[in-house]
């Protein structure tokens, strides 16, 4: 069985993610919020799954909600959770893509700073 919910706040947030419930608390893992927008092309309503906080406002994807904030949490359908399966992994994929290139551009940016170093050096020599 999936502990992956459909997750209707009070505020009216309407999110999908891994949760679980312990001490008046409903524990979210990877929330996304649903965005539902007019798709004129197919002529009908297209869904759209988001970070619900996003990085770089936080560094964790764990929240914690008090139940009184909760107007509805019930198991997501098999469709929604699929989709969310594969939202998750693309961020995922996503942000280790981002990782390596913000990876390479640092070497970069220190070996070319080594270079205009030395450069500098050599000038002093002359």
């Amino acid at each position: 069985m999936s502990n992956i919910y459909y997750i209707r706040l009070k505020n009216g947030d309407q999110i999908v993610s891994k949760a679980e419930t312990s001490n008046n608390k409903i524990i979210m893992d990877h929330p996304l919020e649903i965005h539902m927008f007019s798709n004129l092309q197919f002529g009908r309503p297209s869904v759209n799954l988001l970070e619900w906080i996003t990085q770089p406002f936080v560094d964790t994807q764990i929240f914690e909600l008090p139940l009184n904030e909760i107007l509805i949490a019930v198991p997501a359908s098999k469709e929604l959770n699929d989709f969310y399966e594969n939202t998750i992994r693309r961020i995922i994929v996503y942000r280790e893509n981002k990782k390596s290139i913000t990876d390479e551009s640092d070497l970069m940016t220190e070996s070319q700073e080594k270079e205009q170093t030395l450069r500098n050096s050599k000038k002093h020599l002359h």
